[in-house]
């Protein structure tokens, strides 16, 4: 008999069945045996050559004439790989689950102190980290909205960008503040110790007065859905509003639209507001919105592979006050998956929650532009499908921003927009 294993999707060892091989723990376990077996009359022994620490997918397959393979009961399984001893990572493992356990009850008792009935009409209050614990009725918030945009350490150009198109500073700023909407790039910090770009982004902050700064968060890409929580959980902590909104530093608003629109829904409740959508799970490591965890969104039916559950496109989206509250008070026990717009979506899941799919949220072409012809036309927010943000952003967001969205009733087409014809939402 011929074995064949494969890790990630790659032929990774084959070998006969009962030949002698220092066997992976990983094996033994697809085989139900303990990490410490040595040997085993009925089965296998196959090597796994060394891997990078994380979790694996392994699939076994065995052939009795090296034409037709049959794959093992248990497989597929995932598996973790450790320098720890298996008997440490099991005891870590428990210590984890009381660890959660404990955090799940400790929610519970914060919520039931609250007051009983459904969790968005319970009275307002504060909870962990001045964080608002519980939610009052909507359109009571002093400010209508508080608008995130998430930018780097090293992006000083797109910021200086948004500044000159639809980001208000100086005066501009505090008269928005005055109309109860509050502007703020959000930026974490950096994994170097004096990192001239952090010092660099504190000077910056403190001539505009318009960055906030999340210490807890390191500044990269991989850790952007941790910072999206942290996001909504800071400006709850520093502004009381009906909506919370992230946006990314290479999309273009009209936040005089905006306000409008907000303002005619202030009195709705529970509502996740974007460009919703639903493709496809990339389960290839090799591009660029690779999903890890894509097992967990169920097996795919067909060739066209996996689909994610409906969720709204990353480059801009809001949540009213009750679902951002939702994501404060629960940031510890909600799931992170590699991308923060599918995370956002996923914890929508089982709430009672409006999903409000608007494509003014996301225009995208120039012929949308155009058609802004009455105030409830307005485009909200441009940005591009292809590239999830507006294309070449530091040479084309600013005269899109002038030609589409400054004044939107005299629209007109510019070269600017030919990249751009093709995209839908």
């Amino acid at each position: 008999m011929q074995v064949a294993a494969y890790v990630n999707g790659i032929l990774a060892a084959q070998g006969g069945a009962g030949q002698a091989a220092p066997v992976h723990a990983a094996v033994l376990g697809l085989c139900g045996l303990s990490p410490g077996t040595k040997h085993f009359s009925n089965g296998f022994s196959i090597a796994l050559p060394r891997l990078p620490t994380g979790v694996h997918e392994l699939r076994v397959l065995a052939s009795l004439d090296n034409s037709t393979w049959q794959e093992a009961n248990a497989s597929p399984m995932l598996f973790e790989e450790s320098t720890a001893h298996p008997d440490a990572k099991a005891a870590l493992a428990r210590k984890d689950a009381i660890i959660l356990q404990r955090n799940a009850q400790l929610a519970a008792l914060w919520a039931e102190r609250a007051e009983m009935g459904p969790w968005q009409d319970r009275p307002r209050g504060k909870g962990p980290e001045g964080v608002a614990s519980a939610v009052e009725k909507p359109g009571n918030a002093t400010n209508l909205v508080v608008i995130a945009v998430n930018t780097g350490l090293g992006s000083r150009d797109r910021r200086d960008i948004l500044r000159r198109t639809w980001f208000p500073k100086g005066t501009e700023l505090a008269a928005w503040e005055a109309r109860g909407v509050m502007v703020r790039f959000v930026v974490g910090t950096s994994v170097q110790a004096n990192d001239p770009l952090a010092e660099a982004m504190r000077t910056e902050a403190r001539e505009f007065g318009d960055v906030v700064e999340m210490p807890e968060v390191i500044d990269t890409y991989g850790d952007l859905s941790l910072k999206t929580q942290h996001l909504f959980t800071t400006m709850l902590s520093l502004w009381d509003a009906d909506f919370y909104f992230k946006v990314d530093d290479d999309v273009a608003l009209n936040l005089e639209a905006l306000s409008d629109y907000l303002t005619a829904r202030r009195m709705k409740k529970n509502l996740y507001l974007g460009c919703m959508k639903s493709g496809q799970v990339l389960t290839d490591s090799k591009w660029k919105w690779y999903e890890p965890e894509h097992w967990r969104f169920g097996d795919a039916l067909g060739p066209h592979g996996i689909n994610y559950m409906r969720h709204a496109t990353g480059q801009a989206y809001g949540l009213s006050r009750p679902v951002a509250q939702y994501i404060a008070r629960n940031a510890h026990i909600l799931h992170r998956y590699a991308n923060e717009d599918v995370s956002v979506g996923a914890w929508m899941l089982g709430l009672e929650v409006e999903l409000v799919h608007d494509l003014l949220l996301c225009c995208s072409s120039a012929a949308q532009c155009r058609e802004q012809t009455t105030p409830e036309k307005r485009c909200l927010v441009f940005s591009e499908v292809t590239c999830a943000g507006i294309c070449q952003a530091e040479t084309r967001l600013e005269p899109i921003w002038k030609s589409c969205l400054e004044k939107p009733y005299e629209a007109v087409t510019l070269a600017t927009f030919d990249q751009t014809e093709t995209s839908t939402a």
